[in-house]
């Protein structure tokens, strides 16, 4: 019985032996039974269990980098040319974004990518706007500033014009450009009043519609209606809105031709006494204000013409805390005084105060400050009237970086 045991066990270490010397088999060569290609399962990531590893090794450091500086350009350019090489091969590439999606799927891989996640069907990819620069945004700042300034001025002219009127004034901006109802000192003493008796007569009116039985209730409405139509039957046999349109057009039509009139008038008597305007410097003459700000000879010509058509208006500006028109102290052209700066020193040796105006200069605009933006305190031209009656330029000012001395340039 010993010796038979010591038989099997030498049996089976020959046959452990044997078995440890033969060749290793293939890599590729699993013992998972394969299904048929029809039936066959995927694995993780869409790699079928069946499928030999790819014998492609990992793209090295040096190809990873050259494919980052790839340009966006570059970039679709080659995804192009490898979908033409497997197109060319026979090989099934999907085309729309419906295909993508199941290939994705197919390889374990989310539906939609995060390009394709937030695009709406039908609707090209729209492209990211490039960065404002600091110039646009000061530009954007600028307008936004003068419209929320140009309304301040319309509600403050209504206002005005409410109370010459001794009307109650619309629903509007305060100076501080919120809407709100409007109060007591924005419209006169009658017009108050009437508003105050007003809203006690409607209440009296509404205390005694509900105070009515359902059955007068409807009546008052049945009256109300029938009046109501009548009036309507009535302006459309006549051509009341037809009327009313055609007065509004022609009002409007008025109103433009006699601004334009007013602006050509304005227009030609600037160009007249810009005309006759003596001391003006070349075009190309270059200047640079003390505070670092550079301007040329148009400019300063181009600031003498708009003082002059500002002139002829009357003088331009308004409050930038209210909105209203600015004060005729206020206004440009306005008297510059040349008056000693702190350190006793004048703004414009050698010129003798009295008649001498100021106006701002703007960098290549012709109709100079027009009382919104900027504030007409920085660089200034100085002007007058000689003997002949003709404008003269006495000179150019501006305010040093800190300080409110006046320096000449």
């Amino acid at each position: 019985m010993v010796r038979y045991a010591f038989t099997l066990g030498a049996l089976l270490v020959a046959c452990i032996s044997t078995v440890s010397a033969l060749p290793a088999p293939p890599r590729h060569k699993t013992e998972v039974a394969c299904a048929p290609p029809h039936v066959r399962a995927l694995g993780p990531n869409g790699v079928s269990v069946c499928s030999p590893p790819s014998a492609q090794s990992a793209p090295s450091t040096e190809t990873l980098e050259r494919r980052a500086k790839k340009t966006p350009v570059q970039k679709k350019a080659s995804k192009k040319r490898a979908t033409e090489k497997k197109k060319a091969a026979g090989i099934k590439v999907p085309t729309n974004r419906k295909a993508r999606a199941k290939a994705r799927v197919a390889k374990g891989q989310p539906k939609a990518t995060a390009k394709d996640r937030g695009r709406v069907p039908g609707k090209p990819k729209a492209k990211p706007k490039p960065p404002m620069t600091d110039k646009k945004k000061a530009k954007v700042a600028e307008r936004k500033d003068n419209r929320k300034l140009g309304k301040q001025q319309k509600f403050a002219g209504k206002i005005a014009e409410a109370k010459q009127k001794q009307k109650a004034p619309p629903y509007g901006m305060d100076a501080s450009g919120a809407l709100r109802k409007p109060q007591e000192g924005d419209m006169a003493s009658k017009a108050w009043k009437d508003k105050q008796n007003a809203q006690t007569a409607k209440a009296a009116r509404t205390a005694a519609y509900n105070a009515m039985t359902p059955e007068q209730k409807a009546a008052k409405q049945g009256a109300s209606a029938t009046k109501q139509a009548a009036k309507q039957a009535s302006d459309k046999a006549n051509g009341v809105k037809d009327k009313n349109r055609q007065n509004r057009v022609a009002a409007k039509a008025k109103a433009n031709t006699q601004r334009k009139a007013d602006n050509r008038k304005n227009a030609n008597t600037a160009k007249a006494a810009y005309n006759s305007a003596v001391g003006l410097p070349s075009r190309g003459a270059s200047y640079t204000s003390p505070k670092g700000n550079t301007y040329n000879g148009k400019d300063v010509r181009q600031a003498v013409y708009a003082a002059e058509h500002a002139t002829a208006k009357g003088g331009v500006g308004y409050s930038q805390a209210t909105g209203k028109e600015a004060k005729n102290k206020d206004k440009v052209p306005k008297e510059f005084g040349n008056r000693p700066n702190s350190d006793k020193s004048i703004p414009l040796p050698g010129v003798a105060p009295g008649g001498l105006k100021e106006f701002p200069i703007l960098h290549n605009k012709q109709h100079g400050h027009d009382g919104r933006r900027p504030a007409p305190t920085a660089e200034r031209i100085i002007t007058k009237k000689n003997a002949a009656g003709n404008t003269e330029l006495v000179g150019k000012v501006g305010h040093a970086a800190t300080g409110d001395d006046h320096h000449s340039f």
